[in-house]
């Protein structure tokens, strides 16, 4: 039995039990709440010792958010700085002098805060939604407070930052993760990259520092004023290792110098990282400008299907480096859990983003919607996936509202399972175990679907063992004869040699290692769909050479290695048409078009051909004549490619054909 001297606790029904407060501060605090507010404060106080502990040291803190009704009342985005204002005026109206105050009024500020974000969600008053980005919110009213003041602090010692030219310099601190994207769960870290437009130094008369100096001091000083620990606790624990060349690079780093470390030594991962980044202090323009020059090395101008394979390996990595810490109780890192959920949607966004803007959001729940919105994501996956992160985030958020510690992992203890069921509402933690398994069940099915590399063609493994065999070069010739009749080559020692010139071709021994295993991968499958059509002789030779011609870009065999089904729609208008062979080498482009084969139906007329134009320029600015053109131009090759398609695989009539292709010339004039 645990007995504290300031609130008599006894133990009941698997979770501690709030007897009334014996602090007489508190007790009067207590005694003077509504009768519904003590209601929720049982509750609360029951489940949260942060709380509980909170409030004991400041009763104040609770009687202030019920005078205010802050307790009961949603915030709009700005009300965290306007609490902020009112809680500073409190104690001083002056400008900070130093440090040591505003570290002391940040951690009385987010106190209080954290106490009202808790009881609003533990109680109900708020859905998981808005406890999300009530925390992000806070943490981007902190940041801009302490970045103001700190700055006025050093620019009386070291004048203001300017750049050559003479122009005021701010500093752009870029939220990364869950900040980034407003979902900030409630013992988080905040990631954070820092950087400032342009080199320069300050205006001091007799001291000046360059701009480097001065923001690397600042971006110093603000994640001593924000992370160190003091006497009146934290604010938010910072991390900067996301930022280029990691802890070993500088802390800050001028516009000029961040995109040219992203254009250089950029690797996948930071693609990854910098879809959730968003500006969050300085200059809002200054801000947004940054995220276009970085933009893209994150989003491809094509199909980016190379990001799946990349995602894989970050994610092989993840478990490997949680396996031997509790990873199946891990409710973010293991299976199932919270990171397959932002992996699925990240490589949607990682894959379409460069041709879909409306993709590039920072918040995991609205990408989902997005995906659902344009097709990508079926309704009920969307639904179940938007459903099972709600939950995970939400059961998040109470491990971590327990006791304000950075936790993802179930309790193993029956008692505290049991405690964390009821403050969700549940009968027992046996109740939620089987909610979390179902939950998470669902979630690997769809990332399995996605990442996973298992057999869906229906195929005898020994087939495919020899396909593969033959493209390595390590089958017997008269086995791979066998296997290659058995799928219907008319000519197998032809298509032995063919797979073999390529093999040892110029064009594959240049290509990249990453490009080869994208071809182990290819080439059997171009083997094994060539084998259903009526001349795969031809089709493998066909295909062949369209990938030959191709290889050299590598995202496209990214595309091709991913997605099966492309890699069978090539196969086959490969096998119909030498033409549209040669037509998809010149313009590889096209095979991003395969993706979807809805289009490949009736012969568009010139209003909906203008309709689809008109789409495809939406995202053209008038002055950018270059991209412009660029769009008209793959516009074109697409829709004489959709024509040639339907001529010879639809047999559609040479009239019919003609009147598309000049419905095509007057809809781009």
């Amino acid at each position: 039995m645990y007995f504290d001297p300031y609130v008599g606790l006894q133990r009941g029904r698997g979770f501690e039990t709030l007897a009334f407060p014996m602090a007489l501060e508190y007790k009067e605090t207590m005694y003077r709440l509504p009768e519904d507010i003590r209601k929720e404060g049982e509750k609360v106080l029951s489940f949260s010792r942060f709380v509980r502990r909170t409030v004991e040291l400041r009763p104040e803190i609770l009687e202030d958010l019920i005078d205010t009704g802050d307790l009961a009342c949603p915030y709009r985005g700005d009300t965290p700085i306007q609490r902020f204002r009112a809680l500073k005026r409190l104690f001083t109206r002056e400008a900070y002098q130093e440090t040591g105050s505003l570290m002391k009024d940040l951690r009385v500020f987010r106190a209080r805060e954290m106490v009202r974000i808790a009881w609003r969600d533990i109680s109900g008053l708020s859905d998981i939604k808005e406890t999300l980005m009530d925390l992000s919110l806070l943490a981007e009213a902190v940041l801009s407070i302490a970045v103001r003041n700190l700055a006025k602090i050093l620019e009386k010692g070291y004048g203001i930052p300017t750049s050559y030219e003479g122009e005021p310099q701010d500093l752009v601190v870029l939220g990364m993760g869950k900040l980034g994207g407003r979902e900030l769960n409630f013992s988080s870290d905040i990631d954070l990259i820092f950087s400032y437009p342009r080199p320069g130094k300050t205006d001091h008369p007799t001291r000046p520092i360059t701009n480097q100096q001065f923001f690397e001091r600042l971006s110093k000083e603000l994640i001593k004023v924000v992370g160190a620990a003091t006497e009146d606790g934290f604010v938010f624990r910072v991390d900067t290792r996301l930022r280029p060349f990691g802890a070993s690079g500088p802390l800050c780093m001028s516009f000029d110098q961040m995109e040219d470390y992203y254009e250089i030594h950029g690797r996948e991962w930071e693609r990854y990282a910098l879809i959730k980044a968003r500006p969050l202090t300085g200059d809002p323009a200054l801000g947004i400008a940054l995220i276009e020059r970085l933009r893209p090395f994150v989003y491809r101008r094509y199909l980016d299907y190379g990001a799946i394979e990349s995602l894989r390996q970050m994610k092989a990595l993840i478990e490997k480096g949680a396996r031997s810490k509790g990873y199946e109780y891990n409710i973010k890192l293991g299976p199932g859990g919270i990171r397959e959920i932002e992996f699925i949607v990240q490589a949607f966004q990682l894959i379409h983003g460069g041709k879909e803007p409306d993709l590039r959001c920072r918040s995991t729940l609205k990408a989902i919607e997005t995906l659902k919105r344009l097709g990508m994501l079926p309704g009920r996956t969307a639904l179940e996936l938007e459903d099972a992160y709600l939950f995970l985030r939400l059961l998040e958020n109470r491990l971590q509202e327990h006791d304000d510690q950075r936790v993802h992992t179930l309790p193993k203890a029956q008692e505290e399972m049991d405690r964390l069921a009821r403050s969700l509402g549940l009968n027992s933690g046996a109740a939620l175990s089987a909610r979390i398994k179902e939950k998470r069940d669902t979630v690997r099915r769809h990332f399995d679907g996605l990442f996973g590399q298992k057999n869906h063609e229906g195929q005898r493994p020994d087939i495919e063992e020899d396909l593969m065999a033959l493209w390595e070069g390590v089958i017997d010739q008269k086995e791979a004869i066998i296997a290659l009749k058995a799928l219907g080559f008319r000519a197998p020692e032809e298509v032995i040699k063919e797979v073999s010139i390529f093999r040892h071709s110029r064009a594959f021994q240049s290509m990249t290692e990453r490009s080869k295993r994208f071809l182990q991968r290819i080439i059997p499958r171009i083997l094994l769909y060539s084998s259903g059509l009526e001349d795969p002789d031809s089709a493998l030779k066909r295909s062949i050479e369209v990938i030959e011609t191709i290889g050299r870009r590598g995202f496209y065999l990214a595309l091709l290695a991913e997605n099966k089904r492309v890699l069978k729609g090539l196969v086959q208008f490969a096998g119909r048409s030498s033409w549209i062979a040669r037509y998809l080498s010149q313009h590889p482009d096209l095979i991003d078009g395969l993706i979807s084969m809805e289009w490949l139906g009736e012969i568009p007329g010139k209003k909906e051909i203008e309709k689809a134009l008109r789409g495809a320029l939406r995202y053209c600015a008038l002055d950018d004549i270059e991209t412009f053109m660029e769009t008209i131009r793959h516009f074109k090759n697409t829709y004489t490619f959709r024509l040639a398609y339907l001529a010879i695989e639809k047999g559609k009539r040479a009239e019919a054909i003609g009147r598309g292709l000049s419905c095509l010339a007057e809809a781009i004039l």
